[in-house]
């Protein structure tokens, strides 16, 4: 199964920790400070961009611990994300708006991941390509808002109710097949499904996201400095 991650977080729990939303970094500047408690300095310096990139550090996603199941009723375990947010490394780039079929169509690369043990999430340094990605670079120069959105395969996910293991949603119980996302009294639980082995293989710049934790930290220039999103139900 294929799955796109859109929880619905405020804003503000994004930055919680940050303490700011952009810092631009050229590649022959020191990194005073690291841009959060998971992305170190030491890792920005040996991932600075050349001449042709840029660098975004993002946040990805949230723990459905801190965050909950997305609107979708996927819910990503503490677990599940530290165990394996580095296939974003290993499978994924950096797409437009969910483009993800072939990695021809990527836009950028993903540099290096990281669990944010204290927040509660993933972190990306990616590039992006400045021809590739024009659009987000010019945005990123003015200093304004870029938001993301991953998507994610999984060989089976679980309900939260009675443990059901599927492959496709057509082996869904009735707790996901009509109750997603919902209380149930009986149960004393809301239904959702659980997704314990994620292969993150896309992280998208989308333009309208409904995950308002998948967000920008910083930017970095090489010169002139300064369960996802919008995407339709999978």
């Amino acid at each position: 199964m294929i799955k796109v991650h859109h929880p619905e977080i405020d804003q503000e729990e994004l930055v919680k920790a940050a303490g700011r939303i952009v810092t631009l970094i050229e590649s022959d500047s020191h990194i005073k400070e690291a841009s959060s408690s998971a992305i170190s300095k030491n890792l920005i310096e040996s991932n600075k961009p050349d001449k042709d990139h840029f660098m975004v550090h993002l946040i990805a996603m949230g723990d459905g611990e801190t965050y909950g199941p997305n609107r979708n009723g996927d819910y990503w375990p503490k677990k599940a994300n530290a165990s394996f947010h580095n296939t974003f490394v290993t499978h994924g780039h950096l797409f437009r708006e969910h483009n993800n079929r072939d990695p021809k169509h990527a836009i950028g690369m993903v540099k290096a991941s990281a669990y944010n043990d204290k927040m509660a999430r993933i972190e990306l340094i990616v590039h992006g390509d400045r021809k590739l990605a024009e659009e987000e670079y010019e945005l990123a120069k003015a200093g304004k808002n870029l938001s993301f959105s991953m998507s994610a395969k999984v060989p089976s996910d679980r309900c939260s109710v009675c443990n059901n293991v599927a492959t496709k949603s057509a082996d869904y119980c009735n707790h996901l097949k009509y109750k997603m996302n919902q209380y149930l009294p009986e149960h004393k639980k809301f239904a959702y499904a659980i997704n314990d082995k994620p292969k993150f293989f896309d992280i998208s710049r989308v333009k309208n996201p409904a995950d308002r934790i998948a967000h920008y930290l910083n930017y970095g220039f090489d010169d002139d400095l300064k369960k996802a999103a919008s995407a339709p139900n999978i």
